[in-house]
């Protein structure tokens, strides 16, 4: 498990071997963003910081949960982007604070692969 940030960056804060453990058990190990398994991924998960370093989110347990590189590079220094179904800007995902399952869903509407749509969007299509 690293503390790199966006862009293969270290963080500016020194996590602690202890509160990196701590958050890997918060997280059960997973990546709060897609829920892979540390397992899987083939590669250490990271510590993000749910609200970044360069925007004022404090190194605390409190701001920091496990996320695959995939998905925090992704996530980059936002907390906040447009929703892909109305475009209303709205806040990311807070993987300490709120249930996956609320947010998510999966669909198999693409053949041969499955993606992530929130489960507001489903309900829509519906």
């Amino acid at each position: 498990m690293t503390s790199q940030g966006c862009s293969g960056k270290k963080s500016r804060s020194y996590v602690a071997k202890a509160l990196r453990e701590q958050i890997a058990r918060d997280a059960r190990h997973r990546c709060g963003y897609c829920l892979t398994s540390a397992r899987i991924t083939g590669t250490p998960m990271e510590v993000n910081h749910i609200v970044p370093e360069s925007l004022g989110g404090p190194t605390v347990r409190e701001n920091l949960w496990l996320a695959c590189s995939m998905c925090n590079d992704h996530k980059d220094n936002r907390i906040a982007a447009p929703d892909p179904l109305t475009g209303e800007v709205v806040r990311l995902f807070d993987p300490r604070r709120q249930v996956w399952p609320d947010h998510f869903g999966w669909s198999t509407e693409e053949v041969g692969h499955r993606r992530l749509a929130s489960t507001q969007g489903l309900r829509n299509e519906a």
